[in-house]
C-alpha cells in the first residue's frame, strides 16, 4: 500500500503492508499496532514485518511501514522530525482511524476508535524505528468536549462525568466533534456549559496541558441547543 502525505515541506510516499486478522471487519473490529524499521531496514527487512504478522495472529491489525528514506519510502531521511516522519506516520494513524484513504482508495473501517477519528493504536518500532514513536505522537493531539451543569452561582458540574475525546484530524482543518447522549435535569435556573480542554487526567492518551485556540462559524451564536422533555 502507498501513501502520499505532506511531510517536511514536499509530498512523500510512505510504502506499507497491511496484516489484517482473519473475521475482523467493521462489525467486529481490532485495535491495530503500527510499526516501522529500525535504521537501515525496511518494512520487509524480517523483523519489521514479522511484527505484522505476529500481532496479526494474534487477532490485532498490523500496519508496517518503511520510514522515509527506506525501501521503497520517498523523500529524506530526517531522523525522526516530528514536522517530517512524524507527519508522515501520523497519516497512517489517519487511515486506521478511517479519516483517510490509501493512494489507491483502499479504506479501514475495521480497526476499534476510542472516539471518533481516534482509533485504538499501538506502535512498536526498535533503535530508529522506536523514536518514531515519539515524532508520530508529537503531530497529534486531542481535544476533549464536556457537558457541565453550570449553577447560578458559578460552579459547573460535569454532566455524568461523561468527556467526550476527540483526536484533532488536521490542523487547522474544521472537524465535527460528535458529543456521548446524555439525559439530565437541570435544576430551575441552571444552564448549560459546552467546555473544550487541551487535557484530562482520566485519559491514557493525555500528553500535557497546550494552548488551544477554537474558531467557531461566524453564523454559530454560540448558546448550545437541546431538545428539551417537559415535565
Amino acid at each position: 500500500m502507498r501513501f502520499t502525505r505532506r511531510a517536511g515541506g514536499r509530498d512523500c510516499v510512505v510504502d506499507a503492508d497491511l496484516y489484517r486478522p482473519a473475521g475482523v471487519d467493521r462489525a467486529r473490529p481490532a485495535p491495530a499496532v503500527l510499526a516501522t524499521n529500525g535504521f537501515g531496514g525496511s518494512k520487509s527487512d524480517g523483523p519489521t514485518d514479522a511484527v505484522g504478522r505476529t500481532f496479526a495472529r494474534r487477532g490485532c491489525v498490523g500496519l508496517v511501514h518503511s520510514g522515509l528514506g527506506f525501501g521503497k519510502s520517498g523523500c529524506l531521511i530526517s531522523l525522526d522530525d516530528p514536522d517530517t516522519d512524524g507527519r508522515a506516520a501520523s497519516g497512517l494513524v489517519d487511515f486506521l482511524a478511517g479519516t483517510r484513504a490509501a493512494d489507491d482508495g483502499t479504506r479501514a473501517d475495521f480497526v476499534t476508535l476510542d472516539a471518533k477519528g481516534d482509533p485504538r493504536v499501538g506502535m512498536i518500532g526498535g533503535s530508529y524505528g522506536g523514536a518514531g514513536q515519539l515524532a508520530t505522537a508529537d503531530d497529534k493531539f486531542v481535544l476533549f468536549a464536556e457537558l457541565h451543569d453550570l449553577a447560578p452561582d458559578g460552579t459547573g458540574t460535569l454532566v455524568h462525568r461523561l468527556v467526550a475525546p476527540v483526536r484533532v484530524p488536521d490542523v487547522p482543518k474544521s472537524f465535527t466533534v460528535t458529543l456521548p447522549g446524555i439525559v439530565h435535569r437541570f435544576a430551575r435556573g441552571h444552564r448549560l456549559r459546552f467546555v473544550i480542554a487541551a487535557s484530562d487526567d482520566a485519559y491514557t492518551g493525555n500528553r500535557g496541558i497546550k494552548p488551544v485556540t477554537v474558531v467557531g462559524s461566524p453564523r454559530d451564536t454560540g448558546v448550545p441547543e437541546l431538545p428539551v422533555v417537559g415535565g
